[in-house]
């Protein structure tokens, strides 16, 4: 998904990172070639984790300062389903375009056409 974004929205600067619960410091269980995103290290000093309110296997997404704006649950919401696949996806798309969440009735595009220019709307 992260390479679908970067080619889609090339200039967006969008990011993609993970924090590592503090206490699970060994990362050669995260690490693989499957796995290049960076992964940080939560302290107890900072505890992310607990300020977050993180549970195993959110995706905590975060708008252009840095604020937490949503979560979305890989437990729950598994990517296997397409449908989850591309809320996700969507979900990231609208923010890096218009850095705030898509709103209910958004169509299921993320507000992106094909050819990847953004869809006029009265929606955005």
């Amino acid at each position: 998904m992260h390479e679908e974004l970067v080619t889609e929205l090339p200039q967006s600067g969008f990011f993609l990172g993970a924090v590592n619960e503090v206490g699970y410091d060994n990362f050669t269980y995260v690490t693989n070639p499957a796995s290049q995103q960076p992964w940080l290290q939560d302290t107890e000093e900072v505890n992310v984790w607990d300020s977050w309110q993180v549970q195993y296997r959110d995706v905590v997404i975060l708008d252009a300062e840095n604020k937490k704006r949503a979560v979305f649950n890989l437990t729950s919401d598994t990517l296997y389903l397409e449908n989850n696949y591309e809320e996700l996806k969507n979900t990231l798309r609208h923010l890096i375009l218009y850095n705030e969440l898509p709103p209910e009735d958004a169509p299921g595009d993320g507000g992106v056409v094909s050819d990847g220019g953004a869809v006029e709307s009265d929606l955005y």
